[in-house]
């Protein structure tokens, strides 16, 4: 094959928008492709194309011999991220040995999970670092793209069934696709729980839980404010705004729990940084620089998007004929809910963590290897009798083919002792010393980003299982800068 320029451009803007559209499609979770009763998504096709891509760029130029060097640092820490995804492989013989028949996702999504690690890690060593940042570039900006289409999505969502009485995913995906989810695509807030007289729709996005997909939407608000000099222009705080508006469209718990534990971590480590700065008399230039500028830019938009939610709120009262006492009153009991363990779904969540230690010493096998990576609810079913809420509903529904609504959690216990010490060592050491360095520099907030983005989706998935594409790609993406960024 002959390779000239117009070969060479051609091949770099196909590639580029392979990776755009990587990061654009892991919000897609439906509509999906079933083969042989498993569900390919459509990030998983672009994540093939983009491996394919870069195999391809190696077989023409022959460059392999000249691939990039890696550090040790990186190699061990990336072994250990490695291990921990892996590992859950072993999970199909703890549940054989329960007496379940595991789903075929069990043995597969690990190698799935392995996949994305080893897609990325051929492009770093690969091409050079002007080229891995340009595809990095690209694979970023189409996830934001993709979480404001999403939020575009949400809001069609709200319109056709507040005005229409039409469920629009429901509609498409379950009547028109045939899509059996076993769960509903139609959620709603009960106007009796709320204390107000009419019901709240919870908009889902391309999906059919809000939980699913509002937590990575949350981490895509994180990523555009703190990646900003990825993300140029003149609009970041209506971007910014947009992004917010999935919580009020979705009414998710666990996105707006994890919103507000973020933003108070970001506000403590800037409020560290500073004392620190200031009591070791760093000298005047960079004194002048510490200053809370995540905090204000992440409170800024916050309020923006409060203001906008609540006037929409109050619209939609308004229409409905109600007064501001109980416009105040669906408010208070909502936020009640959410910062408090009176309702059942906290309950559950909750729970969940307190059985983790009963599940992973279940028996040798679940130690060892931990219950596979799409059936840790099998030892929610076992250990979780008389305990856990609506477990018996869950057991006649899923029969063990499910995980906990929480990727914390299922991380906890997919893979054993094994995963749950080499996510905890990988992710601790790069969590630790990327901390550090910023007391060390807290006028560079460089390190401070990289410390949120990788804390990030540990804490937003404490509620829902958000064991997505995306997720994986950060915690590469934050490793690799971690370990190889000393500036």
């Amino acid at each position: 094959m002959i390779i000239n320029n117009k070969n060479i451009n051609i091949y770099k803007k196909i590639d580029l928008f392979l990776w755009f559209m990587w990061g654009f499609s892991c919000l897609i979770i439906v509509p999906y492709i079933d083969l042989f009763s498993i569900n390919i998504q459509l990030v998983e096709v672009f994540n093939l194309l983009v491996f394919a891509s870069i195999f391809l760029k190696i077989s023409l130029d022959k460059r392999w011999n000249n691939c990039k060097r890696v550090n040790i640092s990186l190699i061990i820490i990336l072994m250990l991220y490695v291990l921990a995804v892996f590992w859950p492989i072993g999970g199909v013989i703890t549940v054989y040995h329960l007496g379940y028949i595991p789903r075929l996702s069990t043995f597969m999504v690990p190698f799935a999970r392995l996949f994305i690690i080893v897609t990325l890690f051929l492009a770093y060593i690969y091409f050079d670092t002007k080229g891995w940042q340009v595809r990095v570039r690209a694979l970023l900006k189409g996830f934001i793209a993709g979480c404001i289409v999403t939020v575009m999505w949400m809001i069609v969502e709200h319109i056709m069934f507040t005005i229409f009485r039409i469920p629009i995913n429901k509609l498409i995906f379950e009547d028109i696709l045939n899509m059996d989810v076993k769960h509903t695509f139609i959620n709603i807030i009960g106007g009796g729980f709320l204390g107000i007289p009419f019901d709240l729709y919870r908009a889902t996005g391309f999906s059919w839980d809000p939980g699913m997909v509002t937590p990575l939407i949350v981490l895509g608000w994180l990523t555009y404010n703190l990646l900003s000099d990825i993300f140029i222009g003149k609009h970041r705080l209506w971007v910014s705004c947009v992004l917010l508006l999935s919580l009020p469209l979705s009414l998710s718990r666990t996105a707006i729990l994890g919103t507000v534990i973020v933003s108070i971590i970001i506000f403590i480590s800037e409020f560290l940084g500073c004392f620190l700065a200031n009591i070791s008399q760093i000298n005047v230039k960079n004194k002048l620089t510490c200053k809370y500028y995540y905090t204000v830019m992440h409170i800024k938009s916050i309020l923006f998007a409060i203001i906008l939610t609540i006037v929409l709120l109050f619209i939609l009262f308004a229409c409905n004929n109600l007064s501001i006492s109980m416009f105040f009153k669906g408010i208070f009991n909502f936020i009640n809910d959410i910062f408090t363990d009176q309702s059942p779904g906290t309950q559950r969540h909750l729970t969940y963590f307190k059985l983790i230690p009963k599940a992973l010493f279940l028996n040798l096998p679940a130690f060892l290897l931990g219950y596979g990576a799409a059936n840790v609810g099998v030892s929610m079913e076992i250990v979780g009798i008389g305990i856990l809420p609506d477990i018996e509903n869950l057991i006649s529904v899923w029969k063990g083919k499910w995980n906990p609504e929480s990727m914390t959690v299922t991380f906890a216990l997919m893979g054993g002792i094994v995963t749950l010490l080499a996510f905890t060592i990988c992710i601790g050491i790069c969590l630790v010393t990327t901390f550090i360095r910023y007391l060390k520099r807290p006028w560079n907030k460089q390190y401070l980003s990289y410390f949120i983005i990788l804390l990030a989706p540990f804490v937003l998935g404490m509620g829902y299982g958000i064991d997505n594409h995306i997720v994986f790609i950060m915690i590469f993406l934050m490793i690799v800068h971690i370990c190889t960024n000393h500036s």
